[in-house]
């Protein structure tokens, strides 16, 4: 049960934007309200206080998670397309190669050409 619960903990942090979160919460806290309402207000304010700020250490975190997962998503990307243009230089390379330099270029580096 912990491995689904981290799984989706993982994806809300890293795919949900930041600014969603805090509407998710408030909806669900709306939805809630006559559960935790009467709780709330039998809580002394540094029990109240010490709650709020685990929340908002919480929200910073997700918001620090969120921030880095796209970072490393957009380097990905960048790295994908480069390799990707790097594939169709050498590709256009060899095409315009004959097969004898082919053949030439296989056989120095070790390799051979499949007949």
């Amino acid at each position: 049960m912990f491995d689904t619960v981290s799984i989706y903990f993982n994806w809300i942090i890293g795919f949900v934007p930041p600014w969603l979160l805090p509407i998710i919460a408030a909806v669900a806290l709306l939805a809630t309200m006559q559960l935790w309402l009467p709780i709330w207000t039998l809580l002394p304010s540094k029990a109240k206080a010490a709650i709020l700020f685990f929340f908002g250490g919480f929200a910073l975190y997700g918001f620090g998670r969120y921030k880095g997962a796209k970072s490393e998503r957009d380097k990905r990307n960048l790295d994908n397309a480069k390799a990707v243009e790097k594939k169709a230089e050498i590709h256009n390379e060899i095409e315009s190669l004959d097969d004898k330099s082919v053949d030439d270029r296989l056989r120095d580096r070790g390799w051979m050409r499949p007949r």
